[in-house]
């Protein structure tokens, strides 16, 4: 179980490292990226849950949006 949760960790610093290229890359998307990240790291950190459900409740696409990439981590990763 730890190893999972390390390997899910790093795999959150991947796609942070890749979004951070995308947003100098025109190739790469990186928004897609560091929100991806956003909400694995989520699942390490509620807190960082909490503030994106909070910023993002003025903007229903966006919270759907969230939702979605959130059950579809949890779905692919499983429990950690």
């Amino acid at each position: 179980k730890q190893t999972k949760r390390t390997a899910v960790f790093i795999i959150a610093i991947f796609c942070v490292l890749i979004g951070v290229a995308g947003l100098i890359l025109p190739i790469i998307p990186g928004l897609v990226f560091l929100a991806l990240a956003l909400v694995i790291f989520s699942l390490f950190f509620p807190v960082i849950g909490d503030k994106m459900r909070h910023h993002s409740r003025h903007y229903p696409k966006l919270q759907d949006a969230i939702v979605r990439m959130e059950d579809w981590v949890r779905r692919t990763i499983g429990e950690i």
